[in-house]
């Protein structure tokens, strides 16, 4: 008899949570409203490990309220309103995706997984979309087939909004981004907010070989304390990655605005147009005219320095770069003195604090590890005397030299391998 009355009970439960009529604009703009406009989320950033630090300092930097903020492993999670969905999208340069989660409960089985998927309101973030896409992780985990995962998590949104009237398919190629990922038995339900990875800022439109992501050049520059210093210099800057970012970030500007990247939240049913555009429009007014701070770089192929000057030039921040071609095995740094239509670079001579980042071969991707050693020791004798010098590479006894200080060193991954960041001042 008990048992009888506690499955009775369970289906009043998911009865009293399935909706009975069909959705209307109006319904579902009612429903946002009360359920999603004004509620409290969680978000989370999701960043490469080791950079979870620099992820929350840019958190903790928006001009938008934040109710918690908490570093896992890969990332940061904060709660707060909605606002800070596009704040996050629009402003922080390490995170990959910005995730809104959903729901996260335990699920050892399929059924487990689709009576408690069931329950969430995917109305609320499908909308009246005909499509969405899911995408699935498992690890460590009884549930780890993803064709399952994702097929009875289907089942699960179709028994939800099929009552409402709707019927979304699957679809790889929609915006609408569904992320499951289940760990040690719990399912974790996240919305994709971002689309394409944040690092993906659009100007990138000629590329070199081995680039380094956008995320990780700004974080070699916040790593390096960009700040502090009156020029940056790449000696070898391939498709201009780094010496961009530094512009970006001393003109303080959000580059995803001024490139009109498209992001997932924008086809999302609580998407706010008019909010965002204004938000747009506001992180523009706010960035400044030129960089403060001198940034030139080079390269020894004039092919790839070619592709440097057009990637500035669609981020907008050419006439803030000077950009020449040069071996680094040539260069007197102190006597550097060029001109050109755009720009005259009287550099090292009269830079007070000089910052020298680079990304080097490793010679794990490129060539030959002995070539790569050998170009570390070029660049270090490049170096001026007290000129500061900002490196990632997973070789980081190549940089214990006598004529170096090492001030920084912090672990992180770049391109799946593991790497180290220096930053170290030349004393000799």
């Amino acid at each position: 008899m008990s048992e009888k009355l506690e499955k009775s009970e369970d289906t009043k439960k998911l009865e009293s949570n399935k909706p009975e009529t069909r959705l209307t604009e109006r319904g579902l703009e009612r429903r946002l409203k009360r359920h999603v406009m004004k509620a409290t989320h969680e978000f989370f950033a999701v960043c490469i490990p080791g950079l979870e630090n620099l992820c929350k300092a840019e958190l903790d930097a928006l001009d938008v309220p934040i109710e918690t903020v908490e570093i896992e492993h890969g990332g940061v999670k904060f709660t707060g309103g909605l606002e800070l969905l596009y704040h996050s999208n629009l402003n922080l340069r390490i995170a990959h995706r910005i995730l809104l989660r959903m729901d996260s409960f335990l699920a050892q089985n399929l059924p487990m997984l689709y009576n408690k998927a069931r329950k969430i309101p995917w109305e609320h973030y499908v909308g009246f979309s005909e499509d969405l896409r899911l995408h699935s992780t498992a690890r460590k985990s009884k549930l780890n087939h993803h064709e399952n995962l994702q097929r009875t998590t289907h089942d699960a949104i179709l028994a939800r909004m099929q009552p409402l009237g709707r019927d979304p398919i699957i679809d790889d190629a929609s915006p609408i981004d569904f992320q499951l990922r289940v760990y040690q038995d719990r399912c974790h339900i996240s919305l994709n907010t971002s689309g394409d990875h944040l690092h993906k800022r659009g100007y990138r439109v000629a590329q070199g070989k081995a680039p380094i992501r956008e995320s990780l050049a700004a974080a070699l520059l916040m790593l390096s304390d960009w700040q502090d210093h009156d020029l940056i210099y790449d000696p070898m800057c391939g498709a201009g990655t780094i010496i961009i970012e530094a512009a970006s970030l001393a003109r303080k500007l959000p580059l995803p605005a001024v490139t009109e990247r498209q992001f997932a939240f924008e086809a999302s049913p609580f998407f706010q147009e008019s909010r965002w555009q204004r938000l747009k429009n506001t992180a523009l007014e706010n960035s400044l005219d030129q960089s403060s701070i001198k940034l030139i770089a080079s390269d020894i192929d004039a092919e790839v320095l070619e592709k440097a000057q057009q990637n500035a030039d669609t981020a907008t921040v050419d006439t803030d770069i000077g950009f020449f071609q040069a071996d680094i095995a040539d260069l007197n740094l102190r006597n550097l003195d060029l001109s050109s239509d755009k720009t005259t670079v009287e550099a090292f001579s009269k830079a007070s604090s000089p910052l020298i980042v680079v990304n080097p071969p490793y010679g794990e991707r490129l060539g030959d590890k002995d070539e790569a050693m050998s170009l570390y020791q070029k660049l270090i004798k490049l170096l001026p005397k007290d000129s500061h010098l900002a490196v990632i590479t997973p070789h980081p006894e190549a940089f214990q030299h006598p004529d170096l200080v090492i001030e920084k060193r912090h672990r992180l991954q770049n391109a799946q391998l593991d790497t180290v960041f220096i930053k170290a001042k030349k004393v000799t």
